[in-house]
């Protein structure tokens, strides 16, 4: 054994240093693929690095599983890591549908790509004791027939309503849990039929319901509640018939019907004809009727008809042998005595009969009885005829006009919410005499008879009247759209009189009545005849304003009364507190209005009507002009003149200062929309 620290020469000389060869030429195979992996691997990652793109995948519910179908990518939890181009991702949650989502990524892709996954409806099975079936509505939505299989239903509080037509509705209400969860409603439906047992004597009787065969005696059948008329029919019998009221309740056994043998026919007929006839108290049928009867039988007959006396009597048959009945029915009357001031004619159901006093017998029955008269209201009345009764009618006619006057309401809201007041009007004195101070050369006296009764309005038209108008009208009247009010208890201004008619002709439509306006020659002119609504005629305005409310009193000079001096809170006129430049100022005198008021914000006068004097002057219905008229005449419900440029404005208004234009004669003339014009409305009664 050698001793390691003596050795021989030739271990000494393989430890001699030699000179290193070329590593590069020396290297194992090994070590060349070790190299070669590692090198591939940073490559690829950085083309990794590189080439694909990251995006958040956001999901609802956040417990969604997220599967990649297809597409170079990788997920980390709800990270995305893909190459650009076309992926598929599944996403899945218990309790919603599973969804399958493609997804592109490229440069464009947003950070964040969110899903939302739709609940599953519940899966509610109603368990029916009852029917098998049923219609079944949820919410009101039929869902169609159902059975015992499962029915998709949103989740939610639900109530539903299960039909059949044999059973009586179910109702009820449940919670439906929803996300596929399976649950199961009970509903018991209850039987809407009472079961019936028939018999006849001998059995083996066919029984007919309205000529359906219902089967053969004995027999057990369901009847709906109802009112039945049961045919028993066996060969060699007489028919006979079973009356059955039927109310749901317990099982039924109906009396048995006893079947007669058949011996021949019983024919029962009346004058007039199509009556009805009952047999030994059975109803049968109408008239003419062939009975089967029983032989050697006597039978009770009874024929009834509205407006007849019931006829009785009786009959029988032999056998194979025919029995003719012929009931002759007696018409029962009543009498009508029809008497009326002034005497008229009397139509009875749309035929003229004659004038009154007029006595009639009538047959007993319902009629339509009319009273005429030209030039009055006719009367119209339903009159029951009954046997031997006499029915009077004592009519008072009035003409239309004071049939008009009686149905008057004192006060009425016409559409828009506009209060009408009834004016009843007089006889006055129309303009201002010569020397009253303020007075104008087209304020000319006149006397004025107002016969016709009218309608005026309490208020004048504000912005929130005249908004429904407006809307409906914006497209044929363009300038509607210009006019706007802050404030919609304002009166409505900047508008011409010509749309101030057309606001009449809409309510007129709003109420069903005719346009009191009509379109000639360009321009609207007035149907006297109409009793739609219009602007007041000028006679009207200052009759409402000067008169209307005080019998004794003079007629008033100003809104206020007759003084000049302007009492506080007379109205709303250019006082100390208006804003905009007028040429005139009440002194020491403020309403606390810089310009318009709500409407009524002012005592009313004493028929109760607003602002008849300051906030707007008013549009009426008159044509301008300056009609003389000779000393001793009368207008009677004068309209103007037929023709003109401009309208009469009435009252004066917020700019008003001066005592001419604060006078209720005063009066002007305009073609134009004004910041100070408004208007109310009218109507004649008749």
């Amino acid at each position: 054994m050698k001793n390691s620290d003596h050795s021989s020469p030739e271990d000494a000389a393989a430890f001699v240093p030699q000179k290193l060869p070329d590593q590069r030429a020396q290297s194992t195979p090994l070590g060349k693929v070790f190299v070669g992996l590692l090198v591939s691997l940073v490559i690829l990652g950085g083309a990794l690095l590189l080439f694909t793109k990251t995006i958040t995948i956001s999901v609802s519910p956040a417990e969604s599983r997220i599967k990649v179908l297809n597409g170079l990518a990788i997920l980390n939890n709800n990270t995305l890591y893909g190459f650009a181009g076309q992926h598929t991702l599944e996403i899945s949650a218990d309790g919603y549908d599973t969804l399958e989502v493609p997804l592109y990524l490229n440069e464009a892709s947003p950070p964040t790509f969110g899903v939302e996954l739709n609940e599953l409806p519940g899966l509610i099975s109603f368990d029916l004791v009852g029917p098998e079936t049923g219609q079944l509505f949820v919410n009101g939505e039929s869902f169609g027939e159902i059975d015992r299989n499962p029915v998709e239903i949103e989740r939610g509080t639900v109530r539903y309503r299960i039909e059949h037509p044999r059973y009586l509705p179910a109702e009820g209400s449940f919670e439906v849990s929803g996300f596929g969860q399976e649950q199961s409603v009970p509903v018991a439906l209850t039987p809407n039929w009472r079961t019936v047992t028939l018999n006849s004597e001998p059995d083996n009787a066919s029984v007919y319901q309205n000529e359906i065969l219902l089967g053969q005696t004995p027999l057990t059948v369901d009847l709906m509640p109802d009112l039945y008329v049961l045919s028993f029919k066996k060969e060699g019998y007489a028919e006979a018939k079973q009356l059955l009221e039927i109310e749901l309740g317990p099982p039924l056994a109906a009396d048995q019907i006893t079947l007669e043998l058949l011996g021949g026919s019983l024919n029962v007929n009346s004058e007039p004809a199509g009556a009805r006839v009952f047999v030994d108290g059975v109803y049968a049928g109408t008239s003419p009727l062939s009975y089967a009867a029983a032989a050697d039988r006597k039978y009770e007959i009874r024929v009834e008809q509205e407006g007849y006396d019931r006829w009785t009597g009786s009959g029988s048959v032999t056998t194979g042998g025919t029995s003719n009945i012929s009931a002759s029915l007696v018409q029962q009357f009543g009498s009508l005595d029809i008497n009326s001031r002034p005497q008229a004619v009397v139509f009875i159901d749309g035929e003229q009969k004659g004038p009154v006093p007029y006595e009639i017998r009538l047959p007993v029955d319902d009629y339509e009885v009319e009273i005429r008269l030209p030039g009055f209201r006719t009367i119209s009345q339903q009159v029951q005829i009954k046997k031997n009764e006499a029915h009077k009618i004592n009519a008072e006619l009035l003409t239309e006009k004071d049939a008009r006057h009686a149905e008057a309401q004192a006060m009425y809201r016409a559409p828009s919410g506009i209060n009408m007041i009834l004016a009843k009007p007089s006889a006055f004195k129309m303009g201002a005499p010569r020397g009253e101070p303020g007075q104008m050369a087209n304020e000319i006296e006149k006397s004025i008879s107002l016969e016709r009764w009218f309608y005026i309005a309490e208020t004048e038209v504000t912005y929130g009247h005249f908004d429904g108008f407006a809307r409906d009208m914006a497209e044929s009247i363009p300038t509607l759209g210009r006019i706007s009010g802050s404030n919609p208890t304002h009166p409505v201004t900047q508008i011409d009189w010509q749309t101030a008619a057309l606001f009449c002709n809409w309510l007129s439509t709003q109420q069903g009545l005719p346009h009191a306006y009509y379109p000639k020659n360009g321009k609207l002119v007035l149907d006297p005849s109409s009793i739609g609504y219009r602007l007041p005629t000028e006679a009207e305005w200052e009759w409402s304003a000067r008169v209307a409310g005080r019998r004794s009193e003079p007629q008033h000079k100003y809104p206020w009364g007759n003084t000049a001096n302007v009492p506080s809170g007379a109205g709303n006129f250019a006082d100390t507190s208006t804003v905009a430049s007028v040429p005139d100022r009440i002194p020491n005198y403020s309403d606390g209005f810089p310009g318009l008021a709500p409407v009524g914000s002012f005592s009313p006068n004493s028929m109760g009507i607003y602002d008849l004097g300051g906030n707007v002057a008013e549009w009426v219905h008159d044509y301008y002009g300056i009609e003389l008229v000779l000393p001793g005449r009368k207008l009677v419900d004068p309209t103007g003149p037929e023709n003109g440029l401009d309208h009469v404005v009435k009252g004066s208004s917020w700019r008003s200062g001066n005592e001419t234009e604060l006078r209720y004669s005063f009066r002007t003339y305009s073609d134009s929309p004004s910041d100070h014009i408004g208007f109310r409305i009218a109507r004649w009664v008749h």
